[in-house]
């Protein structure tokens, strides 16, 4: 019986570190319409800005999260005070390599959306974006905010764009969409500047 829970327990692990193997940070790259070097380039952006959070007293590491595409952060979640929303745009600002921050912060507050509210709500998001052909959901990142989701990531046209969000507004539960969603720009065409 204790041996049996043990491999229940290591099962669970591995079934959750899926992004975490080889095959799957493989499977990410092979998809993603950003290079190699850029997709580094991003997840140390973000590494970088999680980090500062954690570290900042000012700052919630849990309420806020930050996401990184073409150089460009994306901080998502909810603040306490107008403090911690200035410190941590500061934060994503001032770090290595960023060219500009998107945000979407809200003042934390009771929401009619509670944790199990959210996790059923994630749970039909993915089965939906992840079975909708002509939507590469690999590329999305989604965020619950209070009812609101938060679409973040890079796709291969407008049309994506337009089909994940109107995905998202189906989903019972959801009061607003915010898309941070964009493609990829054209070859020779300039990159964002820092804001």
């Amino acid at each position: 019986m204790f041996r049996l829970f043990w491999i229940m327990v290591f099962a669970a692990f591995l079934a959750g570190c899926g992004s975490a193997t080889p095959w799957g940070a493989v499977y990410g790259t092979v998809v993603d319409e950003r290079s190699t070097a850029q997709i580094a380039q991003d997840r140390q952006i973000k590494t970088r800005i999680e980090a500062a959070y954690a570290s900042d007293s000012e700052v919630s590491y849990f309420g806020i999260t930050p996401y990184a595409f073409l150089n460009e952060a994306y901080i998502v979640g909810e603040y306490s005070s107008e403090m911690e929303r200035d410190k941590a745009l500061q934060i994503a600002r001032t770090t290595e390599g960023v060219y500009r921050v998107h945000h979407y912060l809200l003042p934390k507050q009771d929401s009619e959306c509670g944790f199990m509210d959210r996790q059923q709500m994630r749970a039909e998001l993915n089965y939906e974006l992840y079975g909708t052909s002509g939507v590469s959901a690999t590329n999305i990142e989604l965020s619950i905010v209070q009812c609101d989701v938060v679409l973040v990531g890079i796709v291969g046209s407008q049309a994506e764009i337009d089909k994940a969000i109107s995905i998202v507004k189906a989903i019972e539960g959801v009061k607003n969409v915010k898309s941070f969603l964009r493609t990829m720009p054209r070859p020779g065409t300039t990159g964002s500047r820092k804001s």
